[in-house]
């Protein structure tokens, strides 16, 4: 039996949305699934098939390569298109939504597919593991409100002119009706972040709202990748930067009731249409 191909590429917000796509266009059919993915370079790296069940997937063929080989492999999508068009190749950044669903397998998939329009939600829910639950962080009582705030290769040169940065200035200031609500914050970020987080709580809730409140920082405690992960959908709310690494988290859990994401989502870009659903509120 043929296989289709799926390149998985990015981190795990964007690993997500490719492997459902990809199921959802074969199907479910994991026995005609094959996965190439890039060699692991830690061990504590987070990736798809950490959140997976691992019976859903045992059929699916996981092909890890080096990662000289896999940047190779990763620019496909720079052929040219006469040789393009005699594979079924399957990227968002060329393909209409008529093109993505008009192909057939198999295929040859390379994207991003940042769509809930794209995907299956029943087969993301037959596939997402249910434990949810992450072994040694913020096991609070009561209500609490999770902060993602992106950083890390978003200070990047090429990724900063095109992802762009949610200011924490920007974020507090929009979401403080959201906070003043929540005695129980902790904050996510992947960068140190602290000073100027308690520099605009102060500024736009005031030293009183710090007296009372409870705020944790996941980088002061050098939590897993994982953890941190599994412990964003043990909130109530989350608020998140342009990131999908929060909004998975969000939008798998049944915990999580409401998601705030910025509607910048790029620099020169408002969020996809594709991206919001009935959790979604927009700052």
């Amino acid at each position: 039996m043929s296989k289709s191909n799926l390149i998985i590429h990015g981190g795990l917000g964007n690993q997500l949305f490719q492997f459902f796509f990809a199921l959802n266009k074969l199907n479910g059919d994991t026995k005609s699934l094959r996965i190439i993915i890039a060699k692991k370079k830690h061990s504590y790296q987070l990736e798809i098939f950490d959140i997976l069940k691992s019976d859903k997937i045992e059929d699916i063929q996981i092909i890890r390569i080096n990662s000289i080989f896999y940047k190779l492999i990763s620019k496909i999508n720079y052929l040219p298109t006469f040789i393009l068009k005699k594979i079924s190749f399957l990227i968002t950044d060329n393909n209409s939504f008529s093109l993505l669903k008009s192909k057939k397998e198999p295929f040859l998939i390379y994207g991003y597919f940042q769509d809930l329009r794209l995907i299956n939600e029943q087969i993301v829910s037959d596939f997402i593991f249910e434990d949810l639950k992450a072994n040694n962080y913020c096991n609070s009582n009561g209500s609490t409100l999770g902060i993602h705030i992106r950083r890390g290769d978003y200070l990047n040169k090429d990724h900063l002119s095109t992802h762009g940065l949610i200011s924490i200035k920007y974020l507090i200031e929009k979401c403080a009706d959201v906070l003043v609500n929540f005695r129980t914050v902790k904050i996510y970020s992947d960068s140190d972040i602290k000073n100027e987080f308690l520099k605009y709580i102060k500024i736009y809730l005031g030293n009183e709202y710090l007296k009372r409140s409870s705020l944790s920082f996941c980088f002061d405690n050098k939590v897993s990748d994982k953890d941190v992960f599994l412990d964003m959908a043990k909130n109530d709310i989350l608020i998140s930067t342009n990131s999908t690494f929060s909004y998975w988290a969000g939008f798998i859990s049944s915990k999580v009731k409401r998601i705030y994401l910025p509607n910048q989502w790029h620099f020169s870009k408002k969020i996809n249409k594709g991206l919001i659903y009935s959790k979604v509120t927009l700052y």
